[in-house]
């Protein structure tokens, strides 16, 4: 099935195979920037479907679907002749409506690129990471172009290392591009004098990450995305409700409401994780109670896992 678009599969002896990929089809824009893909050559990408690493989709995809933010889940690569194939669902962040996607676009190979024998970076681990650790987020997010790159803009000479991607025009940002590019502004980070940069664009992708358990809807739709959530709000979204029910239940005491959006960015990976609901709850009542804009929290560890595990 031909598609409008067009995607660069990169290979650099220290970062492995990287693909850039702009699509559209039927109302949806699915852009992939360097993301991971871990194989060590192209035969085994010939060979049949490749899937794509969770972690890897939530920080390096964005779709816009009818242009609302969407989520990409489930999804898998393949090599036929001189074009690249994606299947995958997209979900909805605000509906957490999905459908199939299967597009195929012309692909144009880093030249050096090995077709066995290359070397496979290990898929990231969500237990082992530790989003208080700037580090982490530069890992997990790299430093992805804002706005993301359009089909028209790829270039169409790759070099043998190709680790950083070709490089793109700029155009007007919009939807979720347009989000990113505001949470990543250091006036974001002087604001809230917690979140780095990079964090805070982490948590926009996020916010597109519903898909999963909770969905997402932008960076509150980005909460989704952050898969493990179901399909539904982002990552922030998913926080600023969570804390909601603590402020309604009279469980949370702020030094100030208009000091919530402070801890969206801190709670909603906590929220997103896949560790029990009692390790939950202990990590989440230690940082609330270590945030300058919580007053006192009025739930003990027993009674918020409970209202974690329903959640």
């Amino acid at each position: 099935m031909s598609t409008k678009g067009m995607a660069s599969l990169k290979w650099g002896k220290d970062t492995g195979f990287e693909l850039d990929l702009d699509a559209e089809l039927d109302g949806v824009h699915a852009r992939l920037i360097d993301m991971p893909v871990r194989v060590d050559g192209t035969d085994t990408l010939h060979a049949g479907q490749v899937r794509l690493h969770h972690l890897d989709v939530l920080f390096k995809a964005h779709v816009d679907w009818d242009g609302a933010p969407g989520q990409l889940h489930d999804a898998h690569i393949r090599l036929i002749d001189d074009s690249v194939e994606l299947m995958a669902k997209v979900e909805d962040a605000e509906t957490g409506a999905e459908r199939e996607v299967h597009a195929m676009v012309p692909v144009r190979i880093t030249p050096s690129a090995p077709s066995s024998g290359g070397v496979v970076l290990p898929a990231p681990e969500e237990d082992d990471l530790d989003w208080d650790d700037e580090s982490t987020v530069e890992r997990m997010f790299g430093d992805m172009p804002l706005p993301s790159p359009s089909h028209d803009d790829m270039s169409d000479e790759l070099s043998d290392e190709a680790p950083a991607g070709p490089p793109v025009k700029a155009k007007p940002a919009s939807g979720l591009d347009a989000l990113l590019k505001a949470l990543a502004t250091p006036e974001f980070d002087d604001v809230t004098g917690e979140i780095p940069i990079g964090a805070a664009k982490a948590l926009a992708n996020a916010a597109v990450r519903k898909v999963v358990k909770v969905a997402e809807p932008v960076a509150a739709a980005v909460k989704s995305m952050v898969d493990g959530p179901p399909p539904a709000y982002s990552l922030e979204q998913e926080a600023r409700s969570f804390l909601k029910i603590l402020l309604d239940r009279e469980q949370l005491e702020l030094t100030d409401p208009a000091r919530l959006t402070e801890l969206l960015s801190g709670v909603g990976p906590i929220l997103a994780s896949r560790r029990s609901a009692e390790a939950k709850a202990t990590e989440l009542s230690n940082w609330l109670l270590g945030q300058d804009a919580v007053e006192e929290l009025y739930i003990d560890d027993e009674d918020l896992a409970q209202l974690l595990e329903q959640w």
